[in-house]
């Protein structure tokens, strides 16, 4: 695990969600450095790495674990610097009582918005993580 994740950052994810699914699609869009991998939490490398199962995305890097709204802000960082500097002027409690309003109604917003699962393409399957 430590060779494939070497200068990596894993990101956990509802594999289940549609809209966890769409996002991780839109990250590896943005990943110009190529620098994230994903792996959903109900997976072989989550339970690898002893990760519980949880309702929130699971930020990983260099050993180091970041959740909830920490795990957006440190995805931010990598992908959309600008955007995460500006969320850690909001305090991480206002910020993690967004994060878990909109974690909680994920399935259902991933209805209304019409997210659907899609195939990811060859580039995005490599840097799944079972």
């Amino acid at each position: 695990m430590t060779e494939i994740a070497a200068g990596k950052i894993i990101v956990f994810f509802d594999g289940d969600c549609l809209m966890c699914q769409g996002t991780v699609r839109k990250l590896h869009a943005l990943d110009q450095r190529d620098r994230l991998l994903f792996a959903p939490l109900a997976g072989k490398t989550a339970r690898t790495l002893g990760l519980a199962e949880t309702e929130s995305i699971v930020v990983m890097e260099e050993g180091e674990q970041f959740l909830r709204s920490e795990a957006v802000r440190m995805i931010l960082k990598e992908v959309l610097p600008l955007a995460a500097v500006g969320l850690g002027m909001v305090p991480r409690e206002i910020r993690d009582r967004l994060y878990d309003l909109i974690a909680g109604r994920r399935k259902t917003i991933s209805r209304l918005v019409g997210e659907k699962c899609g195939i990811p393409d060859e580039r995005l399957r490599l840097k799944v993580l079972p």
